[in-house]
């Protein structure tokens, strides 16, 4: 009867051998073989009459390989189940395993023995006693006085202008050819003016006449512009003249919105701001919380750093080299050596994660990746809801098994980190933007370094 042995190597490592009778495969063998001759169509014999010797001599190693390799595998599935091991990945095939030599003349009792590794087992410490920085970024003064400048040209008002024309101002102009009598209308704005333009309509007020040659009259303007956007004739047509006697018909100008209640109603919603410093005061939240997925950022990678220096713990690391050459044929020994580092700290990471999944009792369900991706969905649509949207564009990612998976960490990750904010003695910092900077800029130097990543300074951008 097929059975599992488990030797333990050390605390962390295993091996696993998967002993097998010949009774417990052989059988298996020949019912197959037989099932298959009363089936196959084999050139020379009728449907269903191939001798089953035939298909022993010319199928048979193979159908011995996949019932050999099934048993293996609903053996080792079996043992695991019961076993209840809490295993970092799958069992790999030891590399001292000799190469099997199965054959329809050679079935033997087999044994195949494989490696596992086993999770460590530790408590969290260090999350309810070492303090940590959360920066509040203080918004300059000069910043503030920008953002309201620029609610006030948001929410400008336009205005009908005779003279006096400004850069800004929008012109409609209405010009007629002087021979041939082709007539066109256009805007343009002031600023877009060449210099002799500019000196035709020196002066002149709305309704007033001027000569003008339209081929230079907009600024950086080809001939095909001209006579496409200015003159608006059709594509391949030529005039005789470029020379039009042309007016101003209409002037438009964008004028800033006043500070006062209407602008801030109509800015903030009815009786949200009252003053100019409730106003500034918006702005400034609104222009620093530009910065909170940031701070929110170098929080977590804070904590995970504290965390991970707290709870040092051995891995099984023979194992995971193991594993990590059989998972890919690119992976060297001298390559996985390199980045083994790497590997085994976010592998720490990850099981420390889970443990403050098990302490917090955080369990991610669909409809918990329903709403988050819902409401990834509303950021992108400006907060505005659109069910069916939502709906159709989450259930293309949920029927993805890899997109899936990737959401799943995300959300997870989020519970994880929310309860650890709860949890944590999280302390105010307060940090002009200037400051922020470079302790974000120094942030990712350190980050980058960890890697094992060449860098540069990064001392003028954090200036």
């Amino acid at each position: 009867m097929a059975k599992v042995v488990k030797t333990d190597i050390d605390s962390l490592t295993a091996q696993l051998s998967v002993m097998l009778d010949t009774a417990d495969y052989a059988p298996k063998v020949q019912s197959e073989i037989k099932k298959y001759s009363s089936q196959a169509a084999i050139k020379g014999f009728r449907p269903g009459k191939t001798p089953p010797n035939m298909i022993k001599r010319m199928y048979g190693t193979s159908f011995l390989t996949d019932i050999v390799n099934k048993k293996i595998e609903d053996t080792l599935n079996d043992y695991l189940k019961e076993a209840n091991l809490n295993l970092l990945g799958r069992p790999v095939l030891s590399p001292t395993q000799p190469k099997s030599n199965l054959s329809m003349n050679n079935m033997p009792d087999l044994t195949y023995n494989f490696e596992i590794g086993v999770a460590p087992t530790f408590e969290v410490h260090g999350l309810k006693d070492m303090p940590f920085n959360r920066y509040a970024v203080k918004v300059d003064k000069d910043e503030v006085d920008k953002e309201l400048e620029n609610l006030c040209k948001r929410m400008s008002e336009k205005v009908q202008v005779t003279s006096d024309f400004q850069d800004k101002d929008m012109l409609k102009i209405k010009a007629t050819a002087t021979i041939g009598g082709h007539t066109t209308e256009f805007s343009i704005l002031h600023e877009m003016l060449t210099h002799s333009a500019h000196l035709a309509i020196a002066g002149k007020a709305i309704g007033e006449s001027f000569e003008c040659n339209l081929y230079d009259f907009e600024k950086d303007s080809s001939v095909e512009h001209a006579e496409q956007y200015l003159m608006q004739l059709p594509k391949g047509t030529k005039m005789e003249t470029p020379y039009y006697t042309a007016e101003i018909v209409e002037v438009s100008r964008q004028v800033p919105a006043a500070l006062g209640e209407a602008l801030y109603d109509k800015a903030f919603g009815v009786g949200i701001a009252k003053t100019e410093a409730d106003a500034r005061d918006i702005l400034s939240e609104a222009l620093a919380q530009k910065y909170q997925p940031n701070v929110e950022g170098m929080l977590l990678r804070d904590i995970q750093t504290a965390l991970m220096a707290e709870n040092q713990f051995a891995l099984p690391d023979s194992y995971l080299k193991l594993l990590l050459k059989t998972s890919d044929k690119k992976n060297t020994e001298a390559l996985i050596e390199k980045d083994y580092e790497n590997f085994a700290n976010n592998m720490r990471w990850m099981l420390i994660r889970n443990q403050l999944c098990d302490d917090f009792n955080i369990k991610i369900s669909e409809q918990d990746l329903r709403n988050y991706y819902g409401a990834r969905i509303r950021g992108y649509l400006g907060g505005q809801a659109n069910e069916q949207l939502e709906r159709s564009l989450t259930d293309r990612v949920l029927s993805d098994e890899k997109q899936k998976e990737e959401l799943f960490e995300e959300v997870l990750m989020e519970h994880v980190f929310f309860n650890m904010k709860k949890v944590a003695k999280i302390n105010a910092v307060p940090v002009s933007v200037a400051e922020f900077e470079t302790i974000s800029a120094n942030a990712r130097l350190e980050a980058a370094k960890a890697r094992g990543e060449v860098v540069e300074a990064e001392t003028e951008m954090a200036v």
